[in-house]
C-alpha cells in the first residue's frame, strides 16, 4: 500500500496540467464514465451469462467472474486518468496493480484449491456428511460433521472437532470407516456446494 501511494504521488508530481486544461477535459470525462459503467456492466452479465455455459465447477465461475470484473474496474479507472490527462498517474499505478493483482493471485491460491477440492468432496459417493472417516494430512479418525466451501469438520471419538482445509483432505488418501453412522446432521449445507449438486443432477438428465 506504501508503495502505491508513493507511485500516485510520484505521478502527479510528473503533470503538467493546469487547472483550465482540467476543466476542459471534465466533460468528456463525465463521457467516459457513463459509458464506462455501462460497458462494464453489460460486460460483466455477459460474462456471468458465459461462464454459466462452462464445465468449470460452480465456485470456479464465480470467482473467474469476480477477478474479470475486478480487471475491468481497474482498466476504466486507467483510461479515466489518461482522459483528465493524468497519463503518469496512470503509468505509475499500471505497475503497482500488476504487483498488487500478482500478491493477489498468490493469496487466492490456497482459496481456490479449497473451493475446487470441497467441490468435489461434495459429489464423491465415499466422502459424506455422516461417514465415518480416517482422513487429511494427519489422518483424523471421526463422523463428518459439516461440510462447507473451505473447510470440513470431523468429530473424534472424544468429542473434538478437528477442522480440516478441504484440500488437505482430497489430496491425502482417506478411508471409509463407516457409512451409516447415526448421528445428528446439519440441515444444510454450502451455498455453492448446493448450487454444484443442483447443476451436475441438470447435466446428468
Amino acid at each position: 500500500m506504501q508503495n502505491i501511494q508513493n507511485d500516485i504521488l510520484k505521478g502527479f508530481g510528473n503533470v503538467n496540467l493546469s487547472v483550465d486544461d482540467l476543466i476542459t477535459r471534465l466533460p468528456l470525462a463525465l463521457v467516459v464514465i457513463v459509458v464506462g459503467i455501462i460497458l462494464i456492466k453489460l460486460l460483466s452479465m455477459f460474462v456471468n451469462r458465459s461462464i454459466k455455459w462452462t464445465k468449470w465447477p460452480v465456485g470456479l465461475q464465480e470467482i473467474s467472474a469476480a477477478l474479470i470484473k475486478v480487471v475491468l474496474w481497474v482498466i476504466f479507472f486507467l483510461v479515466l486518468l489518461q482522459v483528465l490527462g493524468l497519463t503518469n498517474v496512470a503509468l505509475a499505478l499500471t505497475g503497482s496493480f500488476a504487483i498488487v493483482l500478482l500478491g493477489f493471485s498468490n493469496a487466492i491460491t490456497s482459496t481456490v484449491s479449497d473451493v475446487l477440492a470441497g467441490l468435489q468432496l461434495a459429489n464423491d459417493k465415499d466422502f459424506k456428511v455422516g461417514f465415518e472417516v480416517k482422513a487429511g494430512d494427519q489422518k483424523t479418525e471421526g463422523v463428518v460433521r459439516e461440510m462447507d466451501i473451505k473447510k470440513t469438520r470431523i468429530e473424534d471419538k472424544n468429542g473434538r472437532l478437528h477442522v480440516i482445509p478441504n484440500s488437505l483432505i482430497e489430496k491425502n488418501e482417506w478411508v471409509v470407516l463407516d457409512r451409516h453412522v447415526h448421528s445428528k446432521m446439519p440441515s444444510k449445507s454450502s451455498g455453492i456446494i448446493s448450487r454444484a449438486k443442483s447443476k451436475i443432477k441438470k447435466e446428468g438428465k
